[in-house]
């Protein structure tokens, strides 16, 4: 997935490309490693951001330090074999990564640089999707007790 207003980042689609051909069914672009940034960011969207790109990465154990970028290049297999239950939104994206990382796939990161369009109108609504990513939020969250509980029966 590649944002329609994105002017900075095609020329990492090759790297991305590299992860996935080096066994990554995910490829993340990421904008907290070194390499990567965002700019331009209102306050809200910035805390929310990073907030759950840092609980999701050190708590949670998803790894990639951006999981709420939806920025990413999915293998055939994520494509086949993961059902999309999400139906608006780039909640997709976040779906997708954390049913992957449940199942154990590979996910890599390349570094990412996001700017804040300076022309047009964003429509990412905030109060809108947090309820459709939420769900994947938690989702991930309860991927390591998941985990536990398998390892505990065998």
């Amino acid at each position: 997935m590649f944002p329609a207003d994105d002017t900075t980042n095609a020329v990492m689609l090759d790297r991305m490309y590299e992860k996935i051909q080096q066994g990554c069914d995910i490829a993340c672009a990421s904008r907290f490693i070194p390499g990567g940034c965002m700019k331009g960011c209102p306050w809200l969207k910035d805390i929310l951001v990073r907030t759950a790109a840092f609980t999701l990465h050190y708590v949670a154990g998803i790894p990639t330090h951006d999981a709420t970028n939806g920025f990413r290049m999915f293998s055939r297999r994520v494509i086949e074999q993961i059902p999309i239950e999400t139906q608006e939104g780039w909640a997709f994206s976040l779906e997708l990564l954390v049913k992957a990382h449940r199942l154990g796939w590979k996910i890599g990161e390349v570094p990412a640089r996001w700017i804040e369009r300076t022309y047009g109108k964003s429509n990412f609504r905030v109060f809108k999707w947090v309820p459709i990513y939420l769900r994947w939020y938690f989702y991930a969250f309860a991927t390591p007790f998941k985990r536990r509980q398998v390892a505990l029966k065998h």
